[in-house]
């Protein structure tokens, strides 16, 4: 196998900094004493923060501004998108009680979304695969990014995972005592889009 090569092509590239978030104790605090409602009608649904612009927040400032920087880095030097710039819209807290669970959603009208964690947790992000590759049911003799229609991920204490919003996603029901709590984000952009000559141009200025 040394000789092939493999290019993830057209692939969705989720993004996990080795770096974390200096958190400290009045961060977490704030971050953990937010008013809060049912995420969904269901009866094992988990709980969302009231306020769905958090990192508005002055008491949030410096994470956000931390959150920022791992967008820059997706969207600039990973995606190498050029002439706009993205911001966040809404951000929120999720808070899953031992039984509860996390829906299988994506994140309609934002452009790049993320998930920030709290505290280490033994529950797993799940990616959901929206096409199929092949037209054919095949058995896999084991799993990996190419393959999978499920893909999961550790989640890691005060890290991040930066993902295209369109991925639908979930997480696994809790199963400690302990509440897990994540803040998650949505973000737009602000800029130019498409070329004169092309007939496509889109100059978006307006920015919350």
């Amino acid at each position: 196998m040394s000789n092939i090569h493999i290019d993830p092509l057209f692939s969705l590239p989720v993004m996990i900094p080795e770096e974390t978030f200096n958190m400290n104790n009045e961060t977490k605090e704030y971050i953990k004493n937010l008013e809060k409602e049912p995420n969904t009608p269901d009866d094992n649904s988990n709980y969302i923060s009231t306020n769905k612009y958090v990192l508005n927040e002055p008491e949030l400032e410096t994470l956000s501004e931390w959150l920022m920087k791992f967008i820059n880095i997706y969207y600039k030097d990973i995606m190498k998108f050029k002439d706009s710039e993205l911001y966040f819209t809404q951000s929120w807290v999720n808070y899953t009680k031992i039984t509860q669970k996390h829906h299988v959603h994506n994140h309609p009208n934002s452009i790049v979304s993320g998930v920030f964690y709290l505290d280490d947790d033994d529950a797993k992000i799940n990616f959901y695969r929206s096409d199929e590759q092949f037209c054919l049911s095949l058995n896999i003799s084991e799993f990996n990014v190419f393959n999978s229609a499920k893909y999961a991920y550790n989640t890691k204490k005060n890290g991040v995972i930066i993902f295209p919003s369109k991925i639908r996603h979930d997480v696994d029901i809790q199963k400690s005592d302990k509440t897990r709590i994540s803040l998650a984000f949505n973000t737009w952009a602000t800029g130019k889009f498409g070329e004169m000559y092309s007939a496509n141009l889109l100059e978006l200025k307006w920015k919350n």
